[in-house]
């Protein structure tokens, strides 16, 4: 039996599709943050990271948290969904003078051989970060609606 529901499938840049879903919720993250008078409460911070309150307890236990205050939300922040395991994979990269190709792949969970690809074509073997964006143009992505 054929679905009702016709997919669509659409060519993009990474950046494009990050700049939809990622972007927005860093933005969210970065505004909280620097506005932060007091520690964010659990379901506040489980509305940023995509989580449930239950599932940011956890991680609060598992991390020895006692507040989410600054260190407590980047120390939590991992755990989060999407866009905070991109933030916890560049922490653990611990990159400066640059990003090489597997640092792309990993931070961004890209396959190596399309991130080389983009190197090539931009004729770069490091890319500082201000041109991560033009990188990111260069990798398209599959999506489907």
């Amino acid at each position: 039996m054929e679905s009702n529901r016709a997919s669509r499938m659409s060519r993009v840049s990474y950046y494009a599709l990050y700049k939809k879903i990622y972007a927005p919720r860093l933005m969210a993250i970065d505004l909280a943050l620097k506005t932060m008078e007091k520690p964010l409460s659990v379901t506040e911070a489980a509305e940023l990271l995509s989580l449930s309150a239950n599932a940011v307890s956890l991680a609060m236990a598992a991390e020895k948290v006692s507040q989410l205050d600054r260190p407590g939300f980047l120390a939590v922040m991992p755990h989060g969904k999407g866009v905070c395991r991109l933030f916890a994979r560049e922490l653990a990269r611990g990159v400066s003078g640059g990003y090489r190709p597997a640092d792309i792949a990993y931070i961004y969970g890209l396959q190596i051989q399309t991130v080389r690809a983009a190197f090539r074509r931009l004729r770069m073997k490091k890319a500082p970060s201000s041109l991560i964006p033009a990188l990111l143009c260069q990798i398209p992505v599959l999506v489907i609606y």
